[in-house]
């Protein structure tokens, strides 16, 4: 047998195997969200839901979750982003089936279950809100990458100072990947649709 013919015969096959597993193996193409590229843990604490219920926050589960940090006295960045996630999500069977957006707070002295119930599930009936301890809060938010900071305002009281990225955990309760603003919600949708179904 030539070399020629020893180089089609045992060669090629294998260098297109090893290129279709580069292809199968290559990161999801989505253009708003940055995928890591090892899903890296969260923290686990333990938070109370809007129905008063004790979950674990990086329990893995049978859904992808789309994580907003943000407080129920917010006077733009969280009703507009709560309101455009809910677009997103509700406009894709894919979604509503696989996907839970979760609002968890950064400013638990104020937010009750109660009270974050009340705000999440005004702008979709299926938000799941969390809130808890400062200090599971605190931990919760910095081990998923997020910033916020309690500021004094001059006319007394205070607001909450807080990072708006969006942050993609995996069923198996790790974090996957990060949304930063802005984004549009028909990309984003799309863009979750792609690694939902991967």
């Amino acid at each position: 047998m030539s070399k020629r013919l020893l180089l089609l015969v045992v060669v090629a096959p294998a260098l297109l195997g090893l290129m279709i597993a580069m292809i199968v193996r290559a990161p999801t193409p989505v253009q708003s969200i940055t995928l890591l590229d090892q899903p890296r843990a969260l923290p686990s604490a333990q938070l109370l839901t809007g129905e008063g219920q004790t979950v674990i926050a990086n329990a893995p589960g049978d859904q992808w979750r789309l994580l907003f940090f943000g407080f129920t006295h917010c006077p733009d960045i969280c009703p507009t982003t709560l309101e455009r996630l809910a677009r997103v999500r509700g406009g894709s069977k894919t979604l509503e089936d696989d996907l839970r957006l979760e609002f968890v707070t950064v400013d638990p002295e104020r937010d009750t279950p109660q009270a974050m119930h009340q705000y999440a599930t005004y702008f979709d009936p299926s938000i799941r809100s969390l809130t808890g301890e400062a200090e599971a809060i605190r931990r919760f938010a910095e081990g998923a990458g997020i910033a916020f900071l309690k500021v004094p305002l001059d006319e007394g009281g205070y607001t909450m100072d807080h990072s708006a990225a969006l942050v993609l955990v995996n069923p198996q309760g790790r974090i996957a990947g990060y949304i930063l603003p802005p984004w549009d919600v028909d990309t984003l949708r799309q863009d979750l649709e792609t690694v939902v179904s991967s």
